[in-house]
Protein backbone atom coordinates (compact mmCIF):
# COMPACT_ATOMS: atom_id res chain seq x y z
CA UNK A 1 0.00 0.00 0.00
CA UNK A 2 2.81 2.70 0.93
CA UNK A 3 4.10 1.91 -2.83
CA UNK A 4 0.85 1.76 -4.41
CA UNK A 5 0.13 5.29 -3.12
CA UNK A 6 3.32 6.93 -4.21
CA UNK A 7 3.06 5.29 -7.76
CA UNK A 8 -0.64 6.59 -8.51
CA UNK A 9 0.27 9.89 -7.01
CA UNK A 10 2.98 10.07 -9.69
CA UNK A 11 0.74 8.44 -12.48
CA UNK A 12 -1.94 11.20 -12.35
CA UNK A 13 0.45 13.72 -12.13
CA UNK A 14 1.56 12.56 -14.94
CA UNK A 15 -1.55 12.87 -17.26
CA UNK A 16 -2.35 16.19 -15.57
CA UNK A 17 1.02 17.32 -17.13
CA UNK A 18 0.15 15.42 -20.76
CA UNK A 19 -3.61 16.44 -20.72
CA UNK A 20 -1.95 20.26 -20.18
CA UNK A 21 0.59 20.14 -22.67
CA UNK A 22 -2.33 19.11 -25.11
CA UNK A 23 -5.04 21.73 -24.05
CA UNK A 24 -2.46 24.80 -22.87
CA UNK A 25 -3.26 28.09 -24.75
CA UNK A 26 0.45 29.88 -23.55
CA UNK A 27 1.82 29.22 -27.06
CA UNK A 28 1.99 30.62 -30.55
CA UNK A 29 0.18 29.13 -33.27
CA UNK A 30 0.72 29.42 -37.26
CA UNK A 31 -1.60 29.02 -39.32
CA UNK A 32 -0.94 28.69 -43.47
CA UNK A 33 -4.03 28.64 -45.53
CA UNK A 34 -5.50 28.11 -48.83
CA UNK A 35 -8.96 28.31 -50.24
CA UNK A 36 -11.43 30.26 -52.26
CA UNK A 37 -13.12 33.84 -51.81
CA UNK A 38 -16.67 34.88 -53.21
CA UNK A 39 -16.06 37.92 -54.93
CA UNK A 40 -18.85 40.40 -54.30
CA UNK A 41 -20.20 43.12 -56.49
CA UNK A 42 -17.85 46.09 -56.99
CA UNK A 43 -18.98 48.70 -59.47
CA UNK A 44 -23.30 49.26 -60.09
CA UNK A 45 -24.42 52.17 -61.59
CA UNK A 46 -27.72 52.81 -64.23
CA UNK A 47 -27.23 54.56 -67.44
CA UNK A 48 -29.64 55.26 -70.44
CA UNK A 49 -29.69 53.44 -73.75
CA UNK A 50 -27.87 55.90 -76.30
CA UNK A 51 -30.69 54.48 -78.86
CA UNK A 52 -33.87 54.13 -76.85
CA UNK A 53 -33.24 55.86 -73.77
CA UNK A 54 -34.61 52.87 -71.67
CA UNK A 55 -32.47 52.31 -68.44
CA UNK A 56 -29.45 49.88 -68.67
CA UNK A 57 -28.08 48.47 -65.55
CA UNK A 58 -24.23 47.69 -65.66
CA UNK A 59 -22.55 45.88 -63.05
CA UNK A 60 -19.10 44.47 -62.23
CA UNK A 61 -18.22 42.11 -59.56
CA UNK A 62 -14.94 41.01 -58.26
CA UNK A 63 -14.50 37.45 -59.70
CA UNK A 64 -14.83 34.16 -57.47
CA UNK A 65 -11.14 33.13 -56.92
CA UNK A 66 -8.43 31.08 -55.01
CA UNK A 67 -7.08 32.84 -51.79
CA UNK A 68 -4.07 32.31 -49.65
CA UNK A 69 -2.37 33.78 -46.77
CA UNK A 70 -1.04 33.39 -43.25
CA UNK A 71 -2.48 34.17 -39.67
CA UNK A 72 -0.02 34.11 -36.64
CA UNK A 73 -1.61 34.42 -32.81
CA UNK A 74 -0.31 33.89 -29.10
CA UNK A 75 -3.09 32.42 -26.95
CA UNK A 76 -3.00 34.92 -23.75
CA UNK A 77 -5.32 32.32 -21.84
CA UNK A 78 -7.43 29.34 -22.33
CA UNK A 79 -9.48 31.27 -24.82
CA UNK A 80 -8.30 34.94 -26.02
CA UNK A 81 -5.66 34.58 -28.90
CA UNK A 82 -4.64 37.78 -30.62
CA UNK A 83 -4.27 37.33 -34.25
CA UNK A 84 -2.85 38.80 -37.15
CA UNK A 85 -3.66 37.74 -40.87
CA UNK A 86 -2.66 38.32 -44.49
CA UNK A 87 -4.90 37.55 -47.52
CA UNK A 88 -3.81 37.73 -51.02
CA UNK A 89 -6.29 37.11 -53.39
CA UNK A 90 -4.96 37.61 -57.83
CA UNK A 91 -8.65 37.93 -59.06
CA UNK A 92 -10.59 40.34 -61.67
CA UNK A 93 -13.78 41.57 -62.64
CA UNK A 94 -16.91 40.36 -64.15
CA UNK A 95 -19.86 41.86 -65.96
CA UNK A 96 -23.13 41.50 -64.61
CA UNK A 97 -26.44 42.99 -64.55
CA UNK A 98 -28.91 44.12 -67.85
CA UNK A 99 -26.29 45.39 -69.84
CA UNK A 100 -22.96 43.27 -70.55
CA UNK A 101 -19.93 44.06 -72.10
CA UNK A 102 -17.24 41.91 -72.17
CA UNK A 103 -15.43 40.11 -69.29
CA UNK A 104 -12.38 41.82 -68.18
CA UNK A 105 -9.35 39.92 -66.89
CA UNK A 106 -11.64 36.86 -65.79
CA UNK A 107 -9.40 34.60 -63.52
CA UNK A 108 -6.08 36.53 -63.91
CA UNK A 109 -4.33 38.87 -61.71
CA UNK A 110 -5.43 41.94 -63.04
CA UNK A 111 -6.93 43.27 -59.77
CA UNK A 112 -5.35 42.07 -56.54
CA UNK A 113 -6.41 42.20 -52.84
CA UNK A 114 -4.04 42.33 -50.01
CA UNK A 115 -5.76 42.23 -46.80
CA UNK A 116 -3.96 42.94 -43.52
CA UNK A 117 -5.39 42.63 -40.65
CA UNK A 118 -5.21 42.23 -36.97
CA UNK A 119 -7.92 41.56 -34.00
CA UNK A 120 -8.97 39.08 -31.64
CA UNK A 121 -10.00 35.35 -31.42
CA UNK A 122 -12.29 33.51 -29.10
CA UNK A 123 -11.69 29.76 -28.88
CA UNK A 124 -14.75 29.07 -27.51
CA UNK A 125 -13.26 25.39 -25.28
CA UNK A 126 -9.66 24.42 -25.04
CA UNK A 127 -8.89 21.27 -25.96
CA UNK A 128 -8.04 18.89 -29.02
CA UNK A 129 -11.44 20.45 -31.22
CA UNK A 130 -11.43 24.12 -30.30
CA UNK A 131 -14.64 25.71 -31.97
CA UNK A 132 -13.56 29.72 -32.37
CA UNK A 133 -14.70 32.89 -33.48
CA UNK A 134 -12.69 36.13 -34.41
CA UNK A 135 -13.02 39.89 -34.86
CA UNK A 136 -10.37 41.81 -37.32
CA UNK A 137 -10.06 45.00 -38.43
CA UNK A 138 -7.46 46.95 -40.53
CA UNK A 139 -6.62 47.55 -44.26
CA UNK A 140 -6.84 46.05 -47.39
CA UNK A 141 -4.50 46.99 -50.46
CA UNK A 142 -6.34 47.31 -53.51
CA UNK A 143 -3.95 47.17 -57.06
CA UNK A 144 -5.63 46.58 -60.49
CA UNK A 145 -3.21 46.15 -63.12
CA UNK A 146 -5.57 46.17 -66.37
CA UNK A 147 -4.22 47.18 -69.57
CA UNK A 148 -6.91 47.87 -71.86
CA UNK A 149 -6.54 51.30 -73.10
CA UNK A 150 -10.16 52.42 -71.37
CA UNK A 151 -8.94 51.31 -67.67
CA UNK A 152 -5.27 52.69 -68.10
CA UNK A 153 -6.16 56.24 -66.73
CA UNK A 154 -7.67 54.31 -63.48
CA UNK A 155 -5.09 52.04 -63.11
CA UNK A 156 -3.03 52.41 -59.45
CA UNK A 157 -3.30 51.00 -56.02
CA UNK A 158 -5.13 52.53 -53.18
CA UNK A 159 -5.26 51.15 -49.59
CA UNK A 160 -8.55 51.23 -47.58
CA UNK A 161 -10.33 50.26 -44.73
CA UNK A 162 -11.22 46.54 -43.96
CA UNK A 163 -12.56 44.26 -41.33
CA UNK A 164 -13.49 40.68 -41.20
CA UNK A 165 -15.28 38.62 -38.90
CA UNK A 166 -14.64 34.72 -39.01
CA UNK A 167 -15.57 31.69 -37.19
CA UNK A 168 -13.78 28.14 -37.93
CA UNK A 169 -12.58 24.98 -36.11
CA UNK A 170 -9.28 23.99 -35.10
CA UNK A 171 -8.83 19.83 -34.97
CA UNK A 172 -5.31 19.02 -33.38
CA UNK A 173 -3.39 15.71 -34.15
CA UNK A 174 -1.01 16.21 -31.76
CA UNK A 175 -0.10 19.36 -29.39
CA UNK A 176 1.58 20.68 -31.91
CA UNK A 177 -0.13 19.97 -35.17
CA UNK A 178 -3.58 20.16 -36.67
CA UNK A 179 -6.16 21.03 -39.23
CA UNK A 180 -8.11 24.71 -39.19
CA UNK A 181 -10.68 25.54 -41.11
CA UNK A 182 -12.27 28.84 -41.44
CA UNK A 183 -15.69 30.43 -42.84
CA UNK A 184 -14.73 34.84 -42.86
CA UNK A 185 -16.76 37.46 -44.40
CA UNK A 186 -14.66 40.67 -44.89
CA UNK A 187 -16.22 44.22 -45.67
CA UNK A 188 -13.83 46.82 -46.99
CA UNK A 189 -14.57 50.48 -47.53
CA UNK A 190 -14.36 51.18 -51.44
CA UNK A 191 -16.62 54.94 -52.09
CA UNK A 192 -14.74 56.85 -54.67
CA UNK A 193 -11.79 54.21 -55.10
CA UNK A 194 -10.37 55.24 -58.74
CA UNK A 195 -10.35 51.40 -59.90
CA UNK A 196 -13.01 49.76 -61.95
CA UNK A 197 -14.58 50.00 -65.85
CA UNK A 198 -15.35 53.48 -67.50
CA UNK A 199 -19.00 54.80 -68.04
CA UNK A 200 -20.21 56.76 -71.38
CA UNK A 201 -22.39 59.61 -70.87
CA UNK A 202 -23.84 60.09 -74.88
CA UNK A 203 -25.37 63.89 -74.84
CA UNK A 204 -27.91 65.49 -77.49
CA UNK A 205 -26.93 65.19 -80.14
CA UNK A 206 -23.57 66.27 -81.99
CA UNK A 207 -21.67 66.84 -78.71
CA UNK A 208 -19.21 64.38 -77.90
CA UNK A 209 -20.04 61.81 -75.39
CA UNK A 210 -18.02 61.56 -71.97
CA UNK A 211 -16.47 59.42 -69.91
CA UNK A 212 -16.18 58.92 -66.25
CA UNK A 213 -15.14 56.02 -63.55
CA UNK A 214 -18.38 53.87 -62.91
CA UNK A 215 -18.41 54.62 -58.93
CA UNK A 216 -18.02 51.34 -57.19
CA UNK A 217 -20.18 51.22 -54.06
CA UNK A 218 -19.69 52.34 -50.64
CA UNK A 219 -18.35 48.87 -49.32
CA UNK A 220 -17.00 45.62 -50.86
CA UNK A 221 -19.04 43.19 -49.25
CA UNK A 222 -17.30 39.52 -50.13
CA UNK A 223 -16.46 36.11 -47.87
CA UNK A 224 -13.77 33.05 -48.22
CA UNK A 225 -13.47 29.69 -46.84
CA UNK A 226 -10.52 28.34 -46.42
CA UNK A 227 -8.42 25.61 -44.74
CA UNK A 228 -4.62 24.29 -43.66
CA UNK A 229 -2.84 23.46 -41.21
CA UNK A 230 -2.25 25.16 -37.19
CA UNK A 231 1.19 24.92 -35.98
CA UNK A 232 1.66 25.54 -32.49
CA UNK A 233 4.71 26.49 -30.18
Amino acid sequence: MTIRGPLLFASLLAAGGNVLAQTSSARVEISPFFGYLFGGTSNSVTIPNPISGDPLTLKYRVADHTAYGLRLGYNLSAHFEPEIEWTHVGTGLRSTGSYRVQEICLNTDCLKFDYFLGGMTYNVRNGRVRPYVSLLAGAARISPTFTLEDFEHRVGSDTRFSGAVGVGLKAFFSSSVGLRLDARGYATRTAGIGYGPVCTTFHDPGAPPTTDSCGPRNWLLNADLTGGLVLAF
